[in-house]
């Protein structure tokens, strides 16, 4: 096992390290060629590689998992938080460390990534399926986990980068309302949407809450990486597209159907400008309720 395997440093991917190490270690070797140091292709091979296994149940060989289908579906939902320019550099890794591994895959041309992309709301039935995913894990902590992340981002449209530093005292949690205090860049108190704020009210009754200092997110991570959410839900096989952007879109377009001012909306919101607003889709069918 090498020093620098994702095994070594409490990845996430090392409890499964017994399955798909091996075939990690493999694809990393052949891909020597690539002007990569052998941490960042660690970082971007494990994941990959992890998530080809859970989700797709792929055999563990590197033509079955290093693909152009596998690693543009990666990309564009695994990393769908991340920014364009983000992807775009996992995305060629894994493209030049194919060209090396699977040749015979590596197109031509590549597709580029758009420098922006809209995210769209969830559906009511979405959502549904959503809350119905949070509340059906049978482990304590992965249920609290999964339901705190639905509450931060369909409830309080926290992006990836604003929910990850939220701590269990940065939330107040009364009888009839709810507040968020976010930090960051772009800092502000977020009110919880009431059909959202008797899950959190719930959850901070629950003897799974953290004590005060500690993430509300996956209390035991070692630090802030966007990839952490990612990684959550992708662990757990859940079959649907669960990605905060959407979720912050969702909670968006149910402030806008509401009537709540734009002016308000861009406080709580963090958002620095009107534009922003622009493209959430106001359509009727779509909304951010949880009944």
């Amino acid at each position: 096992m090498r020093e620098n395997s994702p095994s070594k440093d409490g990845s996430v991917w090392a409890p499964y390290w017994p399955t798909i190490g091996s075939l990690v270690e493999q694809i990393v070797e052949a891909a020597g060629d690539v002007r990569a140091n052998r941490s960042d292709l660690y970082d971007a091979v494990t994941p990959l590689v992890g998530w080809a296994w859970q989700t797709h149940g792929l055999p563990m060989r590197a033509d079955k998992v290093i693909t152009v289908k596998l690693i543009e579906r990666f990309v564009h939902t695994v990393l769908a938080d991340l920014t364009p320019a983000t992807r775009a550099t996992w995305r060629s890794t894994l493209y030049r460390v194919m060209e090396q591994v699977n040749p015979v895959e590596a197109p031509a041309k590549r597709r580029t990534i758009p420098k922006s992309d809209r995210s769209q709301p969830y559906t009511r039935e979405e959502v549904a399926a959503l809350h119905a995913w949070g509340i059906s894990h049978q482990a304590a902590s992965r249920r609290f986990n999964a339901t705190i992340l639905l509450v931060l981002g369909l409830g309080a449209g926290l992006a990836t980068q604003d929910l990850l530093p939220v701590c269990s005292d940065h939330v107040t949690v009364e009888e009839d309302h709810s507040l968020i205090t976010v930090s960051g860049v772009r800092p502000r108190i977020v009110p919880v949407l009431p059909e959202w704020h008797h899950v959190l009210h719930d959850l901070r009754h629950d003897k799974s809450w953290p004590e005060d200092g500690r993430w509300l997110f996956c209390r035991n991570r070692s630090g802030c990486d966007t990839k952490q959410v990612s990684d959550f839900v992708h662990r757990i096989r859940a079959g649907l597209d669960i990605r905060p952007a959407r979720m912050r879109a969702t909670w968006l377009q149910t402030h806008l159907r509401l009537g709540t001012p734009p002016v308000e909306l861009l406080r709580i919101s963090g958002l620095r400008n009107f534009a922003a607003l622009d493209d959430i889709d106001l359509d009727p069918d779509l909304t951010g309720a949880t009944e």
